[in-house]
């Protein structure tokens, strides 16, 4: 009696599974490394915008005669219109709202910095899910357990925090 088999045996198919088990455990390292790297060049990439957003804010302001102070503006997103800034003043209220206009994207962030001169964007720098961009100085970042950026030097909850991520994204160094 000769019988054909059509199939596979169990000890084939073991094979096979332990061969993409081995598989699966080399590339799933790799491919996270990847999205965190995704993550950092988003936030570097959003920061990058805002500052395109607020150079043209700036130029803006420049043609319609509005004079801007040399300041930080800072955006948080638990303010009631966000920018924590002395907005009372109209020239800093108008470049808050432009920027806002130019880059709609400022409401989606956690925070973000812009470090004005009195014609020039210098430094920006924003904080979206736990990490930390900046431009024109990107953040590079390390991983950490829980795969975001978070270096404890940047805080945009106290003057001296904004100080360093500002300086880092002008400069690319930070005064300890």
């Amino acid at each position: 009696m000769n019988k054909k088999v059509n199939g596979f045996t169990l000890v084939e198919l073991v094979v096979v599974i332990a061969i993409l088990g081995v598989l699966a455990g080399l590339l799933v390292p790799s491919m996270l490394g990847y999205v965190f790297k995704a993550k950092v060049s988003a936030v570097n990439s959003n920061a990058r915008n805002l500052s395109k957003a607020a150079i043209t804010s700036l130029t803006e302001l420049d043609t319609e005669g509005i004079a801007l102070s040399a300041q930080n503006f800072v955006w948080k997103k638990d303010l009631a219109d966000g920018w924590d800034n002395k907005t009372n003043h109209s020239a800093e209220a108008a470049m808050a709202s432009k920027i806002r206009k130019y880059y709609n994207g400022v409401e989606k962030l956690d925070g973000a910095l812009c470090r004005i001169t009195t014609n020039s964007v210098v430094a920006v720098a924003v904080e979206d899910n736990s990490m930390y961009g900046a431009y024109p100085n990107k953040t590079q970042g390390s991983q950490t357990e829980d795969g975001y950026v978070k270096d404890l030097r940047f805080n945009l909850e106290n003057a001296n925090g904004q100080e360093r991520l500002l300086d880092w994204a002008e400069n690319g160094e930070i005064d300890s």
